[in-house]
């Protein structure tokens, strides 16, 4: 799936490959063998001279990238970011897309210890030959990290690296591993290079063995210098960031409302991380400080990740960082700014299997600036070196930068409910909008939402023979598939804290029917509260809402619903009888089929069942999650939406 060939910088073979003076193109090939221990004879194969010159690794500071490039049956780009005497990123990012919007996985690598050695001419590039330097440099990290819950599953499955705890958007280490056929460099080796530098072009190639004899210089090749004084979409000078610096002028309330059809979508949200958002959006959870090792301060104790709609075209993206447990003891933050929001058409027809509507908004939007400070030094650091190209920052100042105003596209959409609970951006992209994917960013109203909790639907109305049906361990459990709210069969109940969900001791369910006999229903929904937890064994002050009647549901029959309890019958894990018989009528969680479907509502069959619970602003603990991609900023492209 994922084999590395001659061109992976990390166990790379690579060919001159360079045209000639002459007006005929010929091309040497100075080939290696292809593995950790690659290496090229610089005195054989090689169109290169040396001279004893050395040089400084100022002509390669700063970032430099590849376009969107074809490799294999994928399409990657590569960026390359050099600070001082350290590569501080060599990324190579792989997408199932010609316009590189869709993420498949990435390999991640850092350098220390640069030094720049002898110069090397090249005499057969281009129409004049090209000139370059040996490098050397000790490799600190390697690892890779899949994009997309495909490329999860199939690592998991095929044991991708010798592991099989791959997780959505986490990097995991590679070095010294074989992954496929090829053996990933270990760390804390002397890793030996050659570059040719032409203009804001650079080509390179590296070896773990001796120095390369020569560099790729083929269009797919081209790493591009990333311009520090020009942005985007304008050719005036970006000024200094002390030019901009400004008192904190970002609206956090969220004061604006963007309307998405007749949807809207309005005031302060809070992330879904791989569902851990606990208290007030404030997240402490250990392995998400770890997953966001890269993209958070050192000393973060907690951290929150926010989208703010600021006007009916403008919105922000906040990322909080604390040096505490619970998100009060700030060490700094970086917001960033997008404008000039359109809203586009209602396309459908996309992805609804991960708990979306099948349809989204297409939306556009400017990023126009963004407002930053570093409280604490590890705090300016880590931004200092995301925006090192720009400006240097100084502890303490916040600071405003325009972002180049770049234009991205994405798929906007909220819950199907008639409130603005859920609400989801697809992966944003410059060149076209994404489906739905395991990438998408979710989002829940600070002012509460409605969580899925419990899930059971079979599409063919269990006439297959392949019925979707929980399991027994359920009933004590209170959990199946608990970290995939889209499988036929979810139930996160017993991952929950209560208490979260509670308002004055009181909890807010909404239990949802569909297909079969119940299709003939007008009302296929009841919305009520109780006092009592789902898994006690009796409901207790269960009331209707907007009263007992409305909903036609609530009667004294043996299917009546009276609020829900752990079910009396093995066949089911939770029914709505209240406990006080034996009938399992209103069944969230069959096991075990009842006139061949689910007991649903009035003694009716159905094929669809779906659970919500209410969490209040500010007080959730959703068992969905999304992703956040904890990747290095730059103006151009900001990680994240």
């Amino acid at each position: 799936m994922k084999s590395l060939t001659s061109w992976f910088i990390l166990l790379v073979s690579i060919a001159v490959l360079v045209s000639s003076c002459s007006s005929e193109e010929d091309s040497k090939t100075a080939s290696t063998d292809n593995t950790t221990s690659s290496s090229g004879d610089p005195d054989s194969g090689s169109d290169n001279s040396s001279s004893g010159d050395s040089s400084s690794t100022t002509e390669l500071e700063g970032t430099w990238t590849t376009s969107c490039v074809s490799s294999g049956s994928r399409y990657k780009i590569r960026t390359l970011t050099v600070s001082g005497t350290n590569v501080t990123s060599d990324r190579w990012e792989f997408h199932s897309d010609s316009s590189c919007a869709n993420d498949e996985y990435r390999f991640d690598a850092t350098y220390s210890s640069l030094s720049i050695g002898d110069a090397k001419t090249f005499d057969t590039y281009g129409s004049c030959g090209g000139s370059g330097h040996q490098i050397t440099m000790t490799i600190d990290t390697n690892t890779f990290t899949s994009l997309s819950a495909s490329d999860v599953t199939w690592n998991n499955n095929n044991s991708w690296c010798g592991e099989t705890d791959w997780v959505l958007n986490t990097a995991q280490s590679i070095a010294g591993k074989t992954c496929g056929s090829e053996d990933h460099w270990n760390t804390n080796i002397t890793i030996y290079g050659l570059y040719l530098l032409d203009g804001n072009k650079l080509f390179l190639n590296y070896s773990s063995a001796s120095y390369p004899s020569g560099v790729d210089a083929g269009d797919n090749d081209t790493l591009t210098k990333q311009s520090t004084s020009t942005s985007d979409n304008s050719s005036s000078s970006i000024p200094s960031c002390s030019t901009y610096e400004s008192g904190n002028a970002v609206d956090t309330a969220g004061s604006g409302t963007i309307t998405l059809g007749n949807k809207n979508v309005s005031g302060t949200y809070s992330n879904s991380w791989r569902g851990v958002t606990p208290i007030g959006g404030c997240i402490d959870n250990s392995s998400a400080l770890s997953s966001w090792s890269y993209s958070v301060p050192g000393g973060t104790g907690s951290f929150k990740h926010k989208f703010i709609v600021t006007s009916n075209s403008s919105h922000t993206i906040a990322d909080y960082w604390y040096s505490d447990s619970n998100c009060s003891t700030s060490i700094g933050y970086l917001y960033k700014n997008y404008n000039s929001i359109t809203v586009g058409d209602n396309t459908t027809g996309l992805n609804e299997n991960l708990s979306r509507p099948s349809y989204g908004y297409k939306v556009d939007k400017t990023h126009s600036s963004v407002t930053l400070k570093g409280i604490t030094d590890n705090a300016t650091t880590l931004l200092n070196s995301w925006f090192s190209d720009y400006c240097t920052l100084t502890k303490g100042v916040e600071y405003n930068l325009p972002a180049g105003n770049t234009v991205y596209k994405a798929y906007w959409n909220t819950a199907d409910s008639g409130n603005t609970d859920w609400f989801w951006m697809s992966r944003k992209g410059t060149s076209g909008y994404s489906d739905w994917s395991g990438n998408d960013n979710w989002y829940y109203p600070d002012s509460g939402a409605w969580q899925l909790i419990a899930r059971q639907v079979d599409s063919d109305n269990f006439t297959d023979g392949t019925n979707e049906l929980f399991s027994s361990n359920a009933r004590s459990t209170f959990l199946e598939n608990d970290n995939d709210p889209s499988s036929s069969t979810f139930m996160s109940i017993g991952n929950l804290n209560k208490s979260y969900y509670a308002d004055n001791g009181t909890y807010k369910f909404k239990l949802v029917w569909d297909g079969l006999q119940v299709d003939s229903l007008d009302n296929k929904s009841i919305t009520w509260t109780q006092t009592s937890w789902l898994t006690d064994t009796t409901a207790a002050d269960f009331q209707g809402i907007p009263d007992n009647g409305t909903s036609g549901f609530v009667n004294t029959s043996s299917s009546g619903f009276r609020g829900l309890a752990k079910s009396t019958s093995t066949s089911c894990v939770i029914d709505g009888d209240g406990g006080g018989h034996s009938h399992w009528f209103n069944c969230v969680g069959v096991i075990v089929r009842w006139n061949g479907a689910m007991p649903g509502p009035l003694e009716k069959t159905a094929s669809s069942m779906h659970l919500y619970i209410w969490a209040p602003g500010g007080s959730s603990s959703f068992q969905m999650g999304g992703a956040i991609q904890g990747t290095k900023l730059s103006l151009s492209t900001a990680v994240t939406t």
